[in-house]
């Protein structure tokens, strides 16, 4: 059976090529039961569409059957492992990152994987079993399996070698890279024996130490003296941790690493006031030391710009008991300086003080530069100061004092240095935010100019101040550099939203031309609305402490507004079939459009709660080249819809084209309009947005290059109709037609409508004025008017006379029979029954004279 893979194995090792099957057979694969004892998860999958931060998922196995598919968008430049506990199983359409990088995904299903169909995936594949990837699919990036693996066809799978070069799935495989190039410890030179001794352990990432390894990490240290408290087992938290080394018998101990729980193959180094050193701590009798404000815990990480109550202690060791006990007493005069020890250099404008008096500064190393302080001590040998440091980093205090000579023993000298204490920033404030030109945010919600387009980069600065509201100007001057971040606060417009920290990029922030401001051009807001921020530092931690300080939320940023307004499906469709009358409320109208963003992704807070989304009209022209005719829009009415979380969606069948009338209400005649193409415009809109790809501009029939509307899917042939009735005439023992058709004016004519097999017709509506015919028929015109032998029949059972009958037409059927101008008149005859009608049975009858 293969053996697991080691957490030092390289993930390139499972992708090295497009196809990696039957893994487990050879040795390089993970066998089933080390899959099983992975820590799966059954969490549920998020809604399809959603969009997901970096970080690892433990999700139940998928089983996806519908014909919409699924698919989840993963954010730029972050990465996402996925856990599937179970098979994972999509029968259509299942896209995955299909706008991002194939290094920003891998997926590790416990069992199976098997894709079908129309698929786009960009990441890496891993399935415990098998894994299909069936016809008429596309992945970028790599596929492995324990055991086999089938590809459809017209399926391609598009290797990405880098994918998986810093990929790293713990306990499966990683990126092979050192995690660990050297545990770093840093001491103090010497400390009296009485006291522990501080040593602060940090995991290295690279020879320089400019940056750390800050996974979970264990350490054990060793020394040639002394004990550590806690057996010196050592549990390193963002890269750092703290031992703590007792000798009170006196003398040298040098420190070092005896093993850790992520390996090195790299010697430890030792650095003492910021200088590399031998790792030796000299025990002595008797010297300074720096505490807490109790005299006896360490001293803490502080705020910059805070004073803080610290203790000076002048101690030395009882011979009898090892026990520390004052070496002096009363007021003394005491020299105080501090080194910057990280970064190494002092700001000139910032300044250290005890008690209120400024100290001298030093740079990385150096403690020369001293200032006096007088100083009083308790008779524990204890001096409690107020200190307090304006900047930011590590930094070490150092102290010096001449004892005089007494009647009891000659003048001496003490003198000591605290353990390197962090100075942090006091609170960390967004600062300036600007579009990618410099404008300023504006910080509008429902009125106003808006900010930028959602989804579009802009830059954002953040203060690192200390108590005073001043700029640390060593922010970011670290070594590794402190980096700032953002993070979102809270979504304030429009209410309720859709708001949550996974639509924030933060970017990467790097120095600014101001000391202590950071900057980055690259942060990234997906949604619509108005939003507002924090701001922190990396990881929360500010050289391997937690960081502390203040974050105070931001003023207002935004409106981010849509890009534009995507078109995604459209069609309008006649009336009846293949035209439509002018008037006829009944022509097929239906649209969808998206607000998105700068990367297309569609704005769910674009809804009823933004204020000034887009209104729009139709517009309309007609481009058959017999009668090329602009700006119809006026005369085609439809319903219009409503945005629901960034969609608009209209689908109506009661639209129409109406008939021109003029001031006087007066019916004119026009068309046909056998390409008339209906559009969509956009009236009006808060931050004036557009149509995505405008194709059309109705005031015109040639194409545009300025559009300003988007032209709706099909084109309608619409025409001015109207209905006729024929006189007749005939026997009085017969049932006699009542004539019908339907025509349409061509232009320069009537003409019969052939393409009318909508309209209907029923005898029961002819209106009969006399009351005494009897009408029978229904059904509906084919061709403009009746199919053989079909029609609408009046017997005046045995009577003659003339009987005039009107049928009442539809509205857009109805014509000026009057002749006073308007359009609004039934149809209507005169049927003539006793006319002679002759015998069946005769062909042809002719009258003939005298020879």
């Amino acid at each position: 059976m293969a053996s697991p893979i080691s957490a030092m194995t390289r993930c390139e090792d499972l992708f090295t090529g497009p196809v990696n099957e039957n893994l487990a057979a050879s040795g390089g694969g993970i066998a089933q039961e080390d899959l099983d004892a992975f820590p799966w998860q059954n969490n549920p999958w998020p809604a399809s569409g959603s969009i997901l931060s970096g970080g690892d998922y433990f999700f139940t196995g998928l089983n996806v059957t519908s014909g919409r598919g699924y698919d989840l968008i993963i954010l730029p430049g972050e990465q996402v492992t996925i856990y599937v506990n179970g098979s994972l199983l999509v029968n259509n359409r299942l896209d995955l990152n299909v706008a991002g990088d194939a290094s920003q995904l891998t997926i590790v299903a416990r069992y199976d994987i098997e894709i079908n169909n129309l698929s786009v995936i960009n990441g890496l594949l891993f399935a415990g079993r098998t894994l299909s990837i069936n016809a008429n699919n596309a992945v970028v990036g790599g596929l492995a399996s324990n055991g086999p693996i089938n590809v459809g066809s017209n399926t391609e799978i598009t290797f990405d070698p880098d994918a998986a070069a810093n990929l790293e799935l713990p306990g499966l495989c990683n990126s092979g890279d050192a995690q660990v190039h050297h545990y770093r410890l840093t001491h103090s030179t010497s400390t009296v024996r009485c006291l522990s001794s501080s040593i602060t352990i940090q995991a290295c990432a690279d020879e320089n130490c400019s940056a750390l390894y800050t996974d979970p990490n264990t350490v054990q240290l060793s020394s040639t003296a002394g004990s550590y408290l806690n057996s010196g087992t050592i549990t390193l938290n963002n890269g750092v941790g703290t031992g703590f080394l007792q000798h009170p018998q006196g003398g040298n101990a040098t420190i070092g690493i005896a093993n850790a729980s992520t390996p090195v193959s790299n010697s430890s180094e030792c650095y003492a006031s910021g200088l590399a050193s031998d790792c030796t701590i000299n025990f002595v009798d008797a010297g300074l030391a720096f505490f807490g404000p109790d005299g006896v815990s360490a001293l803490s990480s502080m705020r910059a710009g805070l004073a803080q109550n610290i203790t000076l202690r002048a101690v030395e060791t009882d011979e009898q008991t090892g026990a520390c006990q004052a070496r002096v007493q009363g007021s003394q005069l005491v020299s105080f300086g501090l080194s910057c020890e990280n970064p190494g250099s002092c700001q000139s404008t910032e300044q250290g003080t005890i008690n209120g008096t400024i100290i001298g500064k030093n740079s990385q190393g150096l403690s020369s530069n001293k200032a006096n302080v007088s100083v009083a001590f308790d008779t524990n040998g204890a001096a409690a100061l107020a200190f307090n440091y304006t900047d930011v980093g590590a930094i070490q205090l150092h102290a010096f004092m001449n004892v005089a000579a007494t009647l009891e023993e000659p003048a001496f000298a003490l003198s000591g240095s605290s353990d390197v204490v962090v100075s942090q920033p006091y609170a960390m404030i967004v600062g300036d935010v600007t579009d990618a030109n410099g404008n300023a945010n504006p910080q509008t919600t429902n009125s106003g100019d808006g900010f930028i387009v959602a989804e579009e980069p802009f830059t954002v600065q953040v203060r690192s101040v200390n108590y005073s509201g001043a700029l640390t100007p060593n922010f970011g001057l670290e070594t590794p550099a402190q980096k700032a971040v953002v993070a979102f606060d809270s979504a304030v417009y429009p209410t309720p939203n859709l708001g949550s920290a996974a639509l924030l990029s933060s970017g990467t922030f790097a120095p600014s031309a101001t000391l202590g401001v950071q900057q980055s051009d690259t942060v990234v807001w997906r949604e619509a609305g108005t939003i507002k921020l924090s701001a922190s530092i990396e990881n929360d931690s500010y050289l391997g402490q937690t960081f502390t300080g203040d974050t105070p939320v931001s003023d207002n940023i935004g409106r981010f507004y849509p890009n534009d307004f995507k078109l995604v499906s459209s069609a309008v469709l006649d009336s009846c079939s293949a035209f439509s009358y002018m008037d006829d409320p009944k022509l097929s109208v239906a649209w969808t459009a998206n607000a998105v963003g700068a990367q297309g992704r569609v704005l769910k807070n674009y809804g009823a709660n933004y204020q000034g989304t887009a209104e729009f009209a139709y517009v309309a022209r007609n481009l058959a080249s017999d009668n090329l005719t602009a700006s119809l829009g006026s005369r085609f009415t439809a319903e219009l819809g409503s945005w629901v979380e960034g969609v608009y969606v209209v689908d109506t069948n009661t639209a129409k084209f109406s008939r021109l009338v003029d001031a006087q209400l007066d019916t004119q005649l026009d068309g046909p309009y056998s390409e008339l193409q209906v559009g969509v415009s956009i009236s009006t809109e808060i931050d004036s947005r557009m149509w995505q790809s405008a194709d059309m501009d109705a005031a015109s029939t040639t194409s545009c290059t300025t559009c300003t509307a988007k032209a709706l899917a099909g084109m309608l042939d619409v025409r001015f109709g109207r209905m006729r009735l024929e006189n007749s005439f005939g026997s009085e023992f017969e049932p006699l037609q009542v004539p019908m058709q339907t025509q349409y004016w061509q232009g320069t004519g009537w003409a019969l409508n052939t393409a009318d097999a909508c309209t209907s017709y029923a005898a029961t509506q002819l209106s009969d004025s006399s009351a005494q015919l009897q009408l029978t028929g229904s059904g509906t015109l084919a061709l403009g008017g009746y199919d053989v032998g079909e029609g609408m029949f009046a017997d005046s059972q045995g009577k003659t006379g003339d009987y005039p009958l009107s049928y009442p037409a539809s509205d857009w059927l109805l014509w000026d029979w009057d002749g006073d101008g308007k359009a609004d008149n039934d149809p209507t005859a005169v049927l003539r029954f006793g006319s002679y009608r002759g015998n069946d049975r005769i062909i042809y009858w002719r009258e003939t004279g005298n020879d």
